[in-house]
């Protein structure tokens, strides 16, 4: 017998499984920092296999932005000396970004970019339902008050606790003024992948998030959410 409460559980469960299976977008949060005014901006082009987010900052447009008009960028000494060839791919991804915001990749540079990259581990838990059955007799009697008896089994539903793994793959991205060398904006964007870190598929859609709206408004909270092609 499924009492009330075990139900409403199920009931739950039941609507975030489809959900989970159901759901073609990607959040990402966002927080910016900087000491730059705010235009009124549309959001760069999608880069390939990376569509236009959506989000509660109005982004649903694809005209590109004019925040800059050609000034130029470079990685700070730091990020060029690194070696790691994947390392030096996620620098392709962050610098094909900046170009959308009307930046040149050249020196002298106007302004130096830095970044940090990190994926950090952590443990959630869900309840997970399961159901035990049992039997019970039920018993009638006929016009002749003989007992006629059938067995009818139940299922009792249940839950325990299931511990999972999921990994928070966060992108703070840093654009410094090259003459003073102090940071004039600072993004962080971060979101949840589940087994595994995932920053190579992730990243172009953290980079865009922290950079849409550029340059956002400062130390606020927002989710980007991205509409995902259906494969």
């Amino acid at each position: 017998m499924i009492n009330k409460n075990s139900f409403t559980y199920l009931v739950l469960f039941l609507a975030l499984s489809l959900l989970s299976g159901c759901a073609n977008f990607l959040d990402v949060k966002v927080t910016r920092y900087h000491v730059l005014p705010i235009p009124k901006l549309a959001p760069p082009p999608s880069p390939s296999g990376v569509n236009p987010p959506t989000s509660t900052i109005g982004l649903n447009t694809n005209v590109p932005p004019t925040v800059f008009n050609g000034q130029h960028f470079a990685m700070v000494k730091e990020v060029e000396k690194v070696e790691d060839l994947e390392f030096k791919q996620f620098v392709r991804v962050i610098a094909n970004e900046l170009s959308y915001l009307g930046l040149k990749e050249s020196e002298p540079s106007d302004f130096l970019i830095d970044f940090r990259l990190s994926s950090p581990a952590s443990v959630g838990e869900r309840m997970q339902p399961y159901t035990t059955p049992y039997t019970r007799v039920n018993c009638l009697r006929d016009v002749y008050g003989n007992p006629n008896c059938v067995p009818m089994t139940s299922y009792q539903t249940n839950y325990y606790p299931v511990k999972y793994n999921f990994f928070t793959n966060e992108l703070s991205l840093f654009i410094i003024d090259a003459k003073t060398n102090q940071r004039i904006w600072q993004g962080r964007a971060e979101a949840i992948s589940y087994d595994e870190p995932n920053m190579k598929g992730l990243l172009p859609f953290l980079t865009r998030a922290a950079l849409s709206n550029f340059p956002g408004p400062s130390g606020v909270t927002e989710t980007v959410r991205f509409n995902l092609e259906k494969k």
